[in-house]
């Protein structure tokens, strides 16, 4: 067995990682420390900001120091113009959500976070049939006003009086709110940041026509509520599994299978529309894969679990091979979207199995079979080292590679997790604990270190480098596996070489 030989410092140093300065930001941020370079602003919020505390916190964020190794450089004034903000779900599981979260990431544009906690149980509509629940609030999108000096921003009985389409035309404009708002966000960003814009020139159209008769993505966009499960109750964690068969005397019951195949072969046939390439609209990546996305990952991870068969696989290459090749091309030429956005199989099986077992509504619901867990190193990325140098490229905050990223996370939020540990880990003392989390990050950044992803990947490898874990890291590797949540916590590519540890442990003496 190995012991660790690098304290928290080099594990910082190691991801590039430096603690703050003493006058940081008021607010309750994310990050414990940074890289060296300037993070987005990430805010964490336990109620719903009105649209007076965003104009302060972008007023906040205009005027915010830059902070170096050193200290506070300068005070930044050289951003072209006021950076938007996105209001989302602390347990990164609102998939309306992550479809604009996605959006932001393809543009490759800078945005600040607030990340706002919410209650899972109260996400349980019919139909999507909002209520005023704090996560029914979300997401929000806040478009600060532009920088104009001839701009007036006292008020007056005048403008507070202005003609009420104005008022509504200045709402849209600068503030979207909720999930039913959702698809005019995606709208919006791709008029901010389209390529006859002065903001921004990067990213896909995410609207691109493949004729001007033809508005081939807002087309794949509305068929998406004509194919999924019909009447279902809308569980963000877990999208069109369950249905309500009486609404006077409420039953809960499982979608029936021929439903989901039914929603499964319609989309296959979808996606075989455009032969050009493997996206919704051919050869490029557009607003309905934004869309799909979210949905179609949960539903490939938590189908199988309640259905066997072929049939019910997602990623049966036999089944549904345009489906299949969705996934990959997601997977492999979106970088935003494996190295930050998607969540991971684990996750979404895992949501599922707590809502069966915790909540009482589904007591009548068989559990489904915990399955052995499999390699979750990302099969279809035979390169995932280039792809996250191409997600880093204009990301410079982010560590070197997708492994170091993993243990920034874990290093950045250690004494949080040490304490969840601690309560979960009985047999140690604070010491054990910390030297095993240490073991484990250390572990973790020597897959780093080797350039060949061929023995990354290998789990023979992994399996050796494993079992030279000390017993207590072998504890604490089990309990950072089943804490991890993605994307909340990290993307799927980051987390992956976590989850590939994790795979290779054998059955786990703590619960």
């Amino acid at each position: 067995m190995t012991t660790p030989t690098n304290s928290w410092t080099d594990l910082e140093s190691k991801c590039g990682l430096v603690v703050p300065s003493s006058n940081s930001n008021n607010h309750e941020n994310e990050e414990q420390c940074s890289t060296n370079k300037e993070r987005p602003t990430t805010i964490k919020l336990d109620y719903v900001p009105s649209r007076l505390q965003l104009e302060e916190f972008s007023k906040a964020e205009q005027s915010k120091p830059l902070q170096t190794k050193e200290g506070i450089l300068s005070i930044s004034t050289d951003k072209a113009s006021p950076v938007p903000w996105l209001v989302r779900d602390a347990e990164g599981v609102d998939p309306y959500a992550q479809q604009v979260w996605l959006a932001l990431e393809l543009k490759t544009t800078n945005y600040c976070t607030i990340l706002v906690s919410c209650d899972l149980n109260k996400n349980d509509d019919i139909d999507n049939n909002m209520s005023s629940s704090r996560s029914h609030q979300l997401p929000q999108l806040f478009w600060p006003p532009e920088d104009n000096p001839n701009t007036n921003t006292n008020s007056s009985e005048e403008e507070e009086n202005e003609n009420e389409t104005l008022q509504n035309h200045r709402q849209f404009q600068n503030y979207l709110v909720g999930k039913e708002q959702t698809l005019d966000m995606l709208e919006s960003i791709q008029e901010r940041y389209s390529s006859s814009s002065s903001h921004h020139d990067d990213g896909p159209d995410l609207y691109r026509r493949i004729s001007e008769c033809v508005d081939n993505v807002r087309c794949n966009i509305v068929r998406f509520q004509s194919i999924v499960p019909r009447n279902t109750l809308f569980l963000p964690h877990v999208p069109y599994q369950f249905i309500v068969t009486n609404k006077n005397d409420p039953i809960i019951s499982l979608v029936t299978s021929n439903n989901h195949m039914v929603t499964l072969e319609e989309t296959d046939e979808v996606l075989e529309e455009y032969d050009e390439g493997p996206w919704f609209c051919g050869d490029f990546v557009s607003a309905a894969d934004v869309v799909w996305a979210p949905f179609l990952e949960r539903y490939a991870a938590q189908l199988p679990s309640l259905w066997t068969g072929d049939e019910h696989d997602p990623r049966h290459p036999k089944e549904y091979p345009a489906i299949v090749a969705w996934f990959r091309a997601m997977e492999c030429h979106v970088p935003c979207y494996s190295c930050r956005v998607a969540g991971d199989a684990t996750t979404w099986s895992r949501q599922l199995q707590t809502t069966l077992a915790t909540d009482p509504r589904f007591s009548h619901i068989p559990q489904p079979p915990k399955q052995t867990q499999q390699n979750p190193r990302l099969h279809s990325i035979s390169k995932p080292r280039n792809l996250w140098n191409q997600y880093t490229q204009n990301r410079p905050w982010l560590a070197p590679t997708p492994e170091a990223e993993c243990v920034a996370f874990f290093v950045r939020h250690r004494t949080a997790i040490l304490e969840e540990a601690l309560e979960q880990t009985k047999q140690m003392t604070e010491d054990e604990a910390d030297v095993a989390f240490r073991h484990v990050l250390e572990q973790l950044l020597l897959v780093s270190e080797n350039d060949d992803d061929d023995v990354k990947h290998d789990m023979d490898h992994v399996s050796i480098m494993v079992f030279s874990l000390s017993e207590h890291a072998k504890e604490m590797l089990h309990f950072l596996d089943q804490r991890l949540q993605v994307p909340r916590d990290m993307g799927m590519l980051p987390a992956s070489t976590l989850r590939s540890f994790a795979a290779a442990l054998p059955k786990p003496s703590i619960s």
